[in-house]
């Protein structure tokens, strides 16, 4: 919304174009809104003095004035508020809210006054020289623009229009694969959470361990008598006693204690493998995420792409119907198309927004904090990296195929996390089953000693001629204790444990055949991505060469809208599957790395020197390598 529009245009431009500017008023007469004609005479920076009033701009031909001045000048109307409009391309790349008119427009003007200079130079009469120019027309806005000016479009608008600098932020610093990693795990909620459980059970361990402390207590009392009964004790009760006492207790030994200690440190190992587990699952979870945002935004430019095809394929129809090829159905045709791929382009530029929404989750970032992400492509750093793997050249054949595919299985049961975590669950209650076993025969053994001191006496009894009370004592005790009968709980314990144990067995069955069913289905989509990565790429150049032809075909008037649209839909189709392989290929990638539990990126040194050994002795030995045990 405005109230008053200044066109600013050079003063030199205005004399070359009319004599004066009558035509020009005549066309501002016409509009509703009042517009003002602003002549640039010598710098751009003396406009901003007459600008008072007006609260829009539209730049005409500037060509003296160079882009950086040209920008500054844009710039510094964006900090006043001030909506900027114009007519080229390049002037949105400056920094212009919106722009009508297509980058090659201005370049068209000037070959078509090239080759009518060159026309009228051979002698050919004015009244032949071809002057109508036709140009299709596009919105262009600049969404950094419109920010700085505080104005927000229409979706409406949005939709029908070429959305510039729309997740652009020059203050965001491009995230890495690995740095989006590093972070998610240093921040992600759900990992903090499972490292909380952690510390919480080191602390259960610490509290186990404590109760083979001893324990050292201090007491003071203040004991009072009647009077008659301080008499009759002659001299061995006195009427007031103050005193203290202090003792000390050690446990020698307890079953319980022993293997409560035990529990506790299988349990804290169990809970160090829930938060292994979880830490691979993040890993798979963030790369996922990494990877749909790279693949939203590659649809939002197939579909971008697809949108201006549309666009030439009706301009190409509306020339059919002028020359007489064809009639208006083609028209409507593409122009329902144009409609129907304009939606799909806004849809794919919200699930863009939402693809970077559910990465940010993850980091543990506000929902819509902004966020920039480093491609990756057949050229990137990760992809070179996997590519080089040494277990790469193990899947891409059927010769070594299954063999490496054996290797990951066993692979995956020795770094299981959750394999590991149902070992120490069985090494807890191994433990509690001795215990209560072992409880009928081990005693509690404990010592304790007290050292008791009368402080003070007073009143009858304190003070008895011929009676020399003892003001101190102290005693040593060894106890040793057995539970004989304790309502039949231990056996009734002893029985609850067995069946545990043999559901930790059945669930260990279960695990090994669900990590193998998750390394081969793993395996298997890995091959396929291999597989496609080589594939995409020469369908999606022979799906474009088909395109052109049956372009070119249409345009001439032979081929048919049908044919021209099932081109069209193969080749958008070829190139999203392209553009994605890779993509698609690396998530293929992690997800088998996380079925193995073995991420090659994130590894130490040392475990990868490890991983490589096994997998050689592996690929080279008949045998397996593992030891069954």
């Amino acid at each position: 919304p405005y109230e008053k529009v200044g066109i600013i245009i050079d003063k030199r431009s205005i004399k070359g174009l009319v004599k004066n500017n009558e035509p020009i008023k005549k066309i501002i007469e016409k509009k509703d809104s009042p517009i003002g004609i602003i002549p640039v005479e010598e710098n751009l920076a003396e406009v901003m003095e007459k600008l008072s009033g007006f609260d829009a701009v539209y730049l005409g031909y500037l060509g003296r004035f160079s882009n950086k001045e040209k920008k500054e000048f844009i710039d510094i109307l964006s900090s006043q508020k001030i909506p900027v409009f114009s007519f080229s391309e390049e002037s949105a790349e400056l920094g212009v809210l919106s722009v009508i008119s297509h980058k090659d427009s201005l370049t068209k003007i000037v070959r078509r006054i090239a080759l009518n200079g060159e026309t009228l130079l051979q002698g050919k009469n004015f009244s032949q020289l071809p002057v109508d120019f036709k140009f299709d027309e596009k919105i262009i806005i600049n969404m950094a623009a419109a920010k700085k000016i505080g104005f927000s479009p229409k979706f409406t608008i949005l939709s029908r229009a070429e959305v510039i600098k729309r997740f652009e932020d020059p203050n965001i610093k491009e995230m890495s694969f690995d740095e989006v990693i590093k972070e998610t795990l240093k921040k992600n909620m759900e990992l903090s959470l499972s490292a909380a459980e952690v510390d919480i059970a080191e602390k259960t361990l610490k509290i186990s361990k404590s109760g083979y402390l001893p324990s050292f207590s201090v007491n003071a009392s203040e004991t009072i008598v009647d009077k008659d009964r301080a008499e009759k004790s002659m001299g061995t009760l006195a009427e007031r006693t103050t005193s203290g006492s202090a003792k000390i207790e050690q446990i020698l030994y307890s079953e319980e204690l022993s293997s409560g200690i035990k529990v506790s440190r299988h349990l804290l190992n169990a809970q160090k493998e829930v938060y292994n587990t979880k830490e691979l699952d993040l890993i798979n979870e963030a790369a996922n995420a990494y990877f749909g945002v790279l693949k939203a935004k590659t649809l939002r430019k197939i579909r971008k792409d697809n949108l201006e095809l549309t666009k030439k394929h009706l301009s190409i129809a509306k020339q059919r119907e002028a020359v007489g090829y064809s009639g208006k159905s083609d028209i409507y045709r593409w122009e329902s198309s144009l409609a129907s791929v304009t939606t799909e382009l806004f849809e794919a530029s919200n699930d863009f927004v939402l693809s970077k929404i559910k990465l940010n989750i993850i980091l543990n970032r506000p929902l819509n904090d902004p966020i920039k992400i480093k491609d990756e492509s057949l050229k990137g750093e990760l992809y070179r990296i996997y590519k080089a793997e040494d277990g790469y050249g193990y899947i891409d054949n059927p010769a070594t195929f299954k063999k490496f595919a054996d290797f990951l299985v066993e692979e995956s049961k020795h770094n299981s996390p959750e394999l590991k975590r149902l070992s120490e669950l069985e090494k807890r209650y191994k433990r509690e089953l001795s215990r209560y076993k072992r409880e009928r025969y081990l005693p509690v053994a404990s010592v304790s000693g007290e050292a008791l001191y009368r402080l003070d006496t007073g009143g009858e009894g304190s003070d008895v001629s011929g009676v020399d009370s003892d003001d101190e004592e102290w005693n040593l005790l060894l106890n040793l204790s057995w539970p004989l009968y304790t309502g039949g709980s231990q056996k009734k314990n002893i029985e609850k444990i067995e069946k545990t144990l043999t559901k930790l067995e059945y669930e260990k069955g279960i695990l090994f055949q669900t990590l193998e069913l998750n390394v081969r289905t793993a395996i298997l989509k890995a091959v396929n991505k291999v597989v496609n990565l080589e594939s995409s790429e020469k369908s999606a150049g022979f799906a474009h060469k088909s395109l052109v032809l049956v372009q070119d075909s249409y345009a001439r008037g032979k081929g048919t809208i049908s044919e021209l649209t099932d081109a069209q839909n193969e080749s958008l189709s070829a190139d999203l599957n392209y553009m994605n392989s890779v993509y698609d290929f690396l998530a293929a990638v992690f997800e088998l790395e996380r079925s193995i539990g073995h991420y090659a990126l994130f590894s130490t040194r040392e475990k990868s020197i490890g991983y490589y050994g096994r997998m050689a002795a592996f690929m080279n030995e008949k045998n397996l390598y593992y030891n069954k045990k």
